[in-house]
């Protein structure tokens, strides 16, 4: 997706309830004042659990809508595969 130029580097992702925030860095990690780590990794250690899928958890903002990167996802599938 940041190859893409779907989601930027240094671009700020966010839960839906915006309660979270992290920074995307160069290697596709997440970066926040708690760590860094996968979107996986930050969301679980963010949520105090062992996993959580972090497609599901994060969102950018598009447009001025709420768009998770799931849906980033779904729509780069379906355009170059």
């Amino acid at each position: 997706l940041i190859e893409k130029g779907l989601i930027k580097i240094g671009e700020k992702l966010f839960s839906k309830d915006k309660k979270y925030h992290a920074v995307v860095m160069a290697d596709a990690s997440l970066k926040n004042g708690i760590g860094i780590g996968s979107i996986h990794f930050l969301s679980a250690k963010l949520l105090n659990k062992a996993s959580n899928n972090g497609w599901t958890f994060w969102y950018v903002e598009r447009n001025n809508k709420v768009v998770c990167i799931d849906e980033l996802r779904k729509n780069y599938r379906e355009e170059y595969f």
